[in-house]
């Protein structure tokens, strides 16, 4: 007990943990802004399209950071290596940018194109930001985070006050995040020629990590899609405007893994009582942030509800029990996933993600199809709840592995 109080009094003590906290409620704020505006503004079918656009962007985003970023962070970062492994993700981002705008085309979804049409600028964006908010200069992260926020509020303004479409809105938000990517990398040299460099991070390592995100957030992506196909665009609208009030705790998840992997690779190395003990600190420090927003959403007035869904609130109101919950689980498994990133368990990883995505896209699919967006919310949340208890369990058996490992030797 006495060791995890010392973890976590090291963890609130820490500037980089404040000023990753800080960061990420203002990307939250923004995102939040600009989801809000349009879920005010467009009807449930629209919304849909719309959440398929948004979960592409953020699902390419997080393929770049498991492929590049993730990797890095398991290593001595400099600005050296920020400067070399920027071609690796300008790579990805290119690539997710072709593919997406050719999907948006096919489908003729025109957010979907817009963000194909930004991703490239948006992938260099995150990758400054992650990277300088996990190992180098933290500040200048925190600065391209508030001018995007700022910019993202005054677009969301514009959206609800019938200034400019919603369509419109969001081009303008996706376009500038881009533009503030592009000149982050000039301002620091990048090396933004696409190409798949030989780093110290063998890419063999690289590719396990992206391929366990895609098995595990592709699976998501595959059952948030198929849920459209058996359901209709309704149901994933209706989703959509219900994760639209759990967006923050989202983003803190997604930042709170690449804080940790750093994080908990200097706990290995001190052994597997102190990687123990900071497992346990680190979760109860991302509950310290989860569980309070969790309480307020589930416990949200129809005032404050129809304040920010507008018309879309009655189809989000029966979800968001369950959604909350789902979302406040999949927080506490940050700390197992990153210690396992920080093992650079690949192959564990992949197996345990395998399983989950199986049962998610079976499970929630045939909710759907049987009980609608209810159904759809209701499975996600015990699927969540099953992912938890595997992550924890996975996480305790490869230290156990790893220290009987390290004995032998």
């Amino acid at each position: 007990m006495t060791t995890v109080i010392s973890s976590l009094t090291r963890i609130i003590r820490s500037s980089r943990v404040y000023v990753g906290v800080c960061a990420s409620a203002v990307s939250s704020l923004g995102t939040f802004a600009i989801s809000i505006s349009i879920a005010r503004t467009v009807d449930i079918r629209e919304l849909g399209t719309f959440a398929i656009a948004f979960s592409t962007y953020a699902f390419f985003i997080g393929l770049n950071r498991a492929l590049v970023c993730e990797p890095m962070l398991t290593m001595n970062v400099s600005n050296k290596h920020l400067r070399r492994f920027a071609r690796r993700g300008s790579l990805t981002g290119g690539a997710s940018s072709l593919v997406t705008i050719a999907s948006g085309l096919a489908l003729s979804m025109d957010y979907l194109t817009i963000v194909g049409l930004t991703l490239h600028g948006l992938t260099i964006y995150d990758y400054m930001k992650t990277i300088n908010l996990a190992a180098l200069n933290k500040r200048p992260a925190l600065l391209q985070e508030t001018s995007w926020f700022i910019t993202s509020i005054a677009i969301g303004l514009l959206i609800i006050s019938g200034n400019v479409s919603a369509i419109a809105g969001f081009a303008i938000w996706a376009g500038s995040g881009a533009a503030i990517g592009y000149l982050i990398a000039f301002h620091h040299s990048l090396q933004l020629n696409p190409r798949w460099d030989k780093t110290e991070v063998h890419s063999r390592t690289a590719f396990a990590f992206g391929g366990d995100y895609v098995i595990g957030v592709g699976s998501a992506q595959i059952t948030y899609n198929l849920t459209g196909v058996v359901a209709g665009l309704p149901v994933i609208g209706a989703l959509r405007a219900g994760s639209t009030l759990l967006g923050p705790i989202g983003l803190i998840i997604n930042s709170s893994r690449s804080l940790a992997i750093p994080f908990l690779a200097r706990s290995l190395r001190a052994g597997r009582g102190k990687a123990q003990s900071d497992a346990v600190a680190g979760t109860i420090a991302i509950g310290t942030f989860v569980v309070p927003f969790f309480l307020v959403v589930v416990f949200l007035p129809n005032e404050i509800g129809e304040f920010f869904l507008g018309t879309n609130w009655p189809h989000a109101q029966p979800l968001l029990p369950f959604l909350a919950l789902e979302t406040a689980v999949t927080a506490l498994t940050t700390i197992p996933f990153a210690g396992l990133r920080a093992m650079l368990a690949g192959r564990t990883t992949i197996v345990l993600r395998t399983a989950i995505a199986v049962v998610r896209v079976l499970v929630v699919v045939l909710a759907a199809k049987q009980a609608g967006a209810l159904g759809a919310a209701i499975s996600l949340a015990i699927v969540s709840i099953m992912g938890a208890i595997v992550w924890w369990t996975g996480y305790l058996l490869q230290l156990k592995k790893k220290a009987a490992l390290e004995i032998k030797s």
